[in-house]
C-alpha cells in the first residue's frame, strides 16, 4: 500500500559547487605536477620538524633534508632581532599607558582639591557676607 505523498512537496534544487581552487596544485606528485603546470612550477613541499631537520617532497617521496619550509626551524637572526624589538616596543606601550594612568589620576586629585578649595572659600565668602547682614 503506497504512503501518499503531501500535494505541496517540491524539493529546491541543489546549489552549484564552488569553483575549485588553484590551491591544490601543491598537493599534485611531483611527476605530474611538471606534467600539468609546466616546469615553472613552484618548490616542491617541505616539511620543517624543528632543530633544523626537515623532509622535502622530491619526485613522489619524501625526502631527509633541512627543513626550510614554513615550520618551527631555526629562525634567523633578523626574525630574532625583529622578535627582540616587538617585545621591546611592547614593553615601553606599557609602561607609557602606565604613565598614563597615574597622570590622570595626578590630574583627578588636583581637580579634586581644586574644586575643594574653591568650595571651601565659596563657604567662607557665603558665612562672611550671611555674618555681615545679620549684624547688621
Amino acid at each position: 500500500f503506497p504512503l501518499p505523498a503531501p500535494p505541496a512537496f517540491n524539493p529546491r534544487p541543489a546549489q552549484d559547487r564552488a569553483p575549485t581552487s588553484l590551491s591544490s596544485r601543491h598537493y599534485l606528485a611531483g611527476c605530474s605536477r611538471d606534467a600539468e603546470l609546466g616546469p615553472d612550477s613552484p618548490a616542491p613541499p617541505t616539511l620543517s620538524l624543528g632543530r633544523g631537520l626537515g623532509l622535502s617532497f622530491q619526485e613522489g617521496r619524501w625526502v631527509r633534508g633541512r627543513g626550510e619550509g614554513g615550520g618551527a626551524g631555526e629562525e634567523s637572526g633578523a626574525r630574532k632581532e625583529q622578535k627582540r624589538r616587538i617585545q621591546r616596543l611592547k614593553e615601553e606601550n606599557r609602561l607609557l599607558k602606565l604613565s598614563v594612568e597615574v597622570l590622570l589620576d595626578m590630574m583627578t586629585m588636583v581637580k579634586c582639591v581644586c574644586s575643594t578649595k574653591e568650595i571651601n572659600d565659596i563657604c567662607f565668602i557665603h558665612n562672611r557676607v550671611f555674618a555681615t547682614y545679620l549684624n547688621s
